[in-house]
């Protein structure tokens, strides 16, 4: 009977800590959007931010918005999951916020993009144009044809790769300017908290629920969080140390100083 108490205590204290990693990383995920978003609104201009990354990431928070509103939401995807599997998602509601809100904030950059001052080689390569649209049409096909649990899952796997690509223009981008102006240091640092925040819940979730090895029942989260924090600590590496005396650019270096043939 002590024993007994003492563990459901224990059971109780992971409980409130893993709601508090949840809607910690929530806030740290959310407001890490608005430094990039601030930062363009202030130049009116998004010189220094990768096109491809804009339009990727807010693809991949579409999908994840898909899935994680469908497992959350509604009693016969998680009936099916749960038949199939023996055990149920981990979804929280925590969840389903931050996929909606950067899925927002993704949408304010996509905006920033095609509105404010850019340079002339700043458009959506062919190779991120071809991901997109394949992705679309795989996640469609796998709803069309597949159990809409399933489908969810693909979905989830896409926000994955998705989110794996989305980073490497940014860094090259970075790498290839020797600088990152124009790319916020502030919306790093918040999502690497984020992501420690996020996984370190999925952590205690799993064991709450008696299996550690439920994280991966949870791809879209946990690959989510590790992909973020690598990519996190490649910025972090490049704008401390690698170029932390970025040559001093204007537009002359970037693009022509005739207005018209900068994109609006």
């Amino acid at each position: 009977m002590y024993f007994n108490s003492n563990y459901h205590n224990s059971s109780g204290i992971l409980e409130s800590i893993s709601f508090t990693l949840g809607w910690l990383y929530f806030f740290a995920w959310s407001v890490s959007s608005y430094p990039q978003i601030f930062l363009n609104y202030k130049r009116k201009s998004v010189v220094g931010l990768s096109i491809d990354f804009a339009y990727m990431s807010a693809l991949g928070f579409f999908f994840y918005s898909l899935y994680n509103v469908g497992f959350y939401f509604f009693d016969s995807i998680k009936a099916q999951y749960s038949q199939q599997n023996n055990h149920p998602v981990l979804i929280m509601i925590n969840d389903v916020f931050f996929a909606l809100h950067s899925l927002f904030t993704s949408l304010i950059v996509i905006y920033q993009c095609n509105f404010y001052t850019r340079t002339l080689d700043q458009k959506i390569s062919i190779s991120a144009s071809l991901l997109i649209s394949s992705s679309i049409f795989l996640v469609v096909i796998a709803f069309l044809f597949t159990p809409l649990y399933k489908a969810l899952i693909i979905s989830s796997y896409f926000k994955l790769l998705l989110t794996i690509t989305k980073y490497i223009p940014q860094a090259y981008s970075n790498y290839k300017r020797k600088s990152t102006d124009g790319w916020s240091v502030h919306n790093v640092l918040l999502d690497i908290t984020g992501g420690v925040f996020s996984i370190s819940q999925l952590a205690i979730d799993s064991h709450l629920a008696g299996n550690i090895f439920l994280m991966f029942d949870n791809p879209g989260k946990m690959f989510l969080s590790l992909i973020s924090i690598f990519f996190d600590l490649v910025f972090i590496l490049q704008h401390y140390v690698l170029y932390r005396d970025p040559p001093k650019y204007n537009f002359t270096n970037l693009a022509s100083n005739d207005p018209e043939e900068l994109f609006p």
